[in-house]
């Protein structure tokens, strides 16, 4: 019964998005993968080599019709009261569609499709929290946050320990921010909204079906977004980066190539007790790959700052190629240390650091990186 009921709310999240035709403000989001490799390709490429030519492509609406996500500003100004809504919801609300509905326990979805629209009218975030399925509170507690301006009250996902990075882009108005977001996709969309514009929904999407529903979802919330924005808390172009080395055992022979990882590419959270950068679920998906996870007491003074590996210190995590060794340095034998030579604990922060650590693999072999890194605060998780 409790997996049923789990299913349920997640179905009824997603029929609450596409009841009335409507597209949802946000599309389903991909696994984590390696976002927008074709970027970083482009990137690194010799001076001497050209791109090929791509061919132009026709404008989408011909491609694709767009479809209708409506205007969430309209929906608003619109709203006459929970009772008429509720009734309007339901007379649009095919039997079908209502049969399921029940089967998964959830009837009362035109109700709280309505009270998310009654929180916004009446600028009570509070309303939220009567909706009855708790994705759904938090998807209207997120939806309040954007549509207010208010990124303090967006909600922290479930088991990411940090709020929604769109939410807190849109509701700050802040394009750089949109950074933050894990997948391709998800930054086109987030950027489009901000931006108020159909050009980071273009850029990214796969196909023409997803770029047109990407375009009539962030249109959905142009209105919402005033044209005037402050100044973006990351300057224009900032590349989150982190490089490790892995250091020969022989000191005088020369070090290993500098690998490249996306694990800073989105961002870094501060929570109450420390400062977590990448994460040990990150995929590392070719042979010169590498993922790694820091975690730094939270600096209690202005760098530079040095922070020993061990229990009370930092702790570094690497892994290397698909098939390479996990190198952990919680292990006793570790040593080394991470310093910090540039720290902002405020959302759009800007961290940077070096670090050198030696330790065992599994295998007992000694091992030594060396680790250089530059990202922004994501979030402050403490004060969500």
């Amino acid at each position: 019964m409790t997996r049923c009921r789990t299913g349920a709310a997640a179905l009824a999240a997603a029929l609450v998005a596409c009841l009335g035709c409507r597209a949802s403000e946000e599309p389903p989001r991909r696994p984590r993968a390696e976002p927008a490799a074709h970027l970083r390709a482009e990137r690194h490429r010799p001076p001497t080599e050209r791109p090929e030519a791509v061919p132009e492509r026709p404008p989408l609406e011909v491609i694709y019709p767009m479809p209708d996500a409506g205007d969430i500003v309209a929906e608003v100004e619109a709203f006459a009261g929970l009772d008429a809504c509720t009734a309007a919801f339901r007379e649009r609300l095919p039997a079908p569609l209502g049969e399921v509905l029940a089967d998964v326990g959830y009837a009362g979805l035109p109700v709280d499709g309505c009270r998310t629209l009654q929180a916004l009218a009446a600028r009570s975030v509070d309303e939220c929290d009567r909706l009855q399925v708790r994705f759904a509170k938090l998807g209207c507690r997120r939806r309040y946050a954007m549509f207010h301006g208010r990124p303090e009250l967006c909600p922290v996902e479930p088991g990411a320990g940090s709020r929604d990075p769109t939410c807190v882009a849109v509701a700050m108005r802040d394009p750089s921010m949109c950074l933050g977001v894990a997948e391709a996709e998800g930054e086109g969309l987030c950027r489009a909204i901000v931006l108020r514009s159909e050009r980071p929904c273009r850029a990214v999407s796969l196909t023409a079906r997803a770029a047109a529903a990407c375009v009539a979802a962030a249109r959905r919330w142009w209105r919402a977004v005033p044209r005037e924005r402050p100044r973006p808390l990351l300057p224009h172009g900032f590349e989150p980066m982190l490089a490790v080395r892995i250091l020969p055992d022989d000191p005088d022979a020369e070090p290993g190539p500098e690998r490249e990882s996306l694990s800073l590419a989105h961002g870094v959270v501060i929570t109450a007790e420390e400062v977590v950068m990448g994460s040990r679920a990150e995929p590392v998906l070719g042979p010169d790959a590498v993922a790694v996870e820091l975690r730094l007491p939270l600096p209690g003074s202005v760098p530079p700052l040095r922070f020993e590996v061990g229990p009370a210190g930092a702790s570094v995590w690497l892994r290397l190629g698909p098939d390479g060794p996990g190198l952990d340095s919680d292990v006793d034998l570790a040593e080394g240390a991470v310093e910090l030579e540039r720290f902002e604990d405020r959302p759009g922060g800007v961290v940077q650091g070096r670090g050198e650590v030696r330790f065992q693999t599994a295998t007992g072999q000694p091992t030594a990186a060396r680790i250089r890194f530059l990202t922004f605060v994501r979030d402050v998780a403490s004060s969500s």
